[in-house]
């Protein structure tokens, strides 16, 4: 079993890192699914990417620098998420023979 740094994760820095991580995870999830033609409900996740927004900015200058490289990588799955869908590169569901 993997050993964790609980001082870490109890920082705010650690709190904010894990949760843009766990977002991070469902957006590549969410763009995964809807490439291959699956429905995915994105109910929540503007509520998740502004909590991470807010407990970025709660972060000292110093964290909040460490914490720039995640944010954007954040921002670059969410526009591949939304240029999928948007613009219907999500393969098509094949619809069954009527």
């Amino acid at each position: 079993m993997a050993h964790r740094d609980v001082s870490t994760e109890a920082s705010p820095f650690g709190r904010a890192q894990a949760l843009a991580g766990g977002l991070l995870g469902t957006l590549q999830m969410a763009r995964a699914l809807a490439d291959v033609g699956r429905r995915i409900d994105l109910a929540g996740l503007d509520r998740l990417m502004g909590l991470v927004c807010a407990k970025s900015l709660d972060l000292s200058p110093a964290d909040g620098k460490r914490m720039r490289s995640l944010l954007v990588v954040l921002l670059r799955e969410t526009d591949l998420l939304a240029n999928s869908l948007s613009l219907g590169t999500a393969v098509p569901r094949s619809r069954p023979p009527s």
